[in-house]
């Protein structure tokens, strides 16, 4: 029995769009890197919403549930004060 394997981009919705309308690489690379090395022993998905994760949980149960939050740059107004420390 194939193991479900769920990939999740957690975003946001509002009236102005998506907080990120991008599918972050990393997703796809574990993707691609699980089902290499065990083609046959898992179903992998990949989702940006929500809802469709609660509709695939509630069908199939997953064997391991994996979330990644894409971050703009917000830190780059700080960023000089970042790089002019030092460590120790």
């Amino acid at each position: 029995m194939k193991k479900n394997i769920y990939l999740i981009d957690l975003t946001h919705e509002t009236s102005a769009g998506l907080g990120s309308d991008m599918m972050p690489l990393q997703l796809g690379l574990i993707g691609a890197y699980c089902l290499k090395q065990h083609p046959d022993k898992q179903n992998i998905e990949i989702m940006k919403f929500t809802h469709e994760l609660d509709k695939v949980i509630k069908e199939n149960p997953p064997f391991i549930l994996a979330a990644s939050i894409s971050m703009r740059p917000t830190f780059l107004p700080a960023l000089p004060t970042i790089t002019g420390m030092k460590n120790g």
